[in-house]
């Protein structure tokens, strides 16, 4: 679901921000739906829990997702996008 590109001369927590915004815009991750921990994430995709911690909270501080202490970070009340909007909304 996710892919990163390690070759891309974008770093790869901005990678991760507009993937995931792209999912929650496009409703693929639903209000309320937790993502993967920080850690599972990272392994998932062999990439350090420091860069995918960057990114999620680069998406909390935009109002995408919050994060309570010992339940991880979960999309807050988000209206999917249209499309015409997907280029404004997931522009880096």
């Amino acid at each position: 679901m996710i892919q990163i590109d390690r070759s891309s001369g974008i770093p790869l927590h901005l990678q991760l921000v507009s993937r995931l915004r792209y999912l929650i815009v496009s409703g693929h991750i639903q209000t309320d739906h937790n993502l993967p921990t920080i850690r599972d994430l990272g392994q998932q995709l062999g990439i350090s829990f420091h860069t995918v911690r960057k990114a999620y909270i680069e998406l909390e501080d935009a109002g995408y997702v919050k994060s309570k202490h010992g339940s991880g970070f979960r999309v807050i009340q988000f209206e999917p996008a249209t499309k015409s909007k997907w280029k404004v909304i997931l522009e880096i």
